[in-house]
């Protein structure tokens, strides 16, 4: 859409964004705590981020706590083995390359 608004407003410069910061290790921390001391109430726990000095939305703490999830309880051979049977049929080739690939 932006071209568009080139086109009618040549001269309009672009918003600038807030500055992306990465979270620190003490501000996850305090996230898992209060994810598991107020659940996944992503605006609540935005808020009490923003009350203890860090500044976030309640998009990005709702991203951080599922990336940190991951992290925590990386996906079962079980798990690759069917998430892969639902894309694509076995077979003797693709099983071999898949159970070799892994550690």
């Amino acid at each position: 859409m932006a071209h568009h608004y080139n086109k009618i407003e040549p001269d309009r410069q672009p918003r600038n964004p807030r500055p992306r910061v990465p979270f620190t290790p003490e501000e996850d921390e305090l996230l898992l705590w209060m994810v598991e001391r107020y659940g996944r109430k992503w605006t609540l726990l935005a808020r009490l981020l923003t009350e203890h000095g860090y500044p976030r939305c309640d998009h990005s703490v709702a991203n951080r706590v599922l990336v940190l999830e991951k992290l925590r309880n990386p996906a079962s051979v079980l798990d690759k083995v069917l998430l892969y049977s639902l894309h694509r049929p076995w077979t003797p080739e693709s099983r071999e390359r898949f159970f070799n690939d892994n550690p």
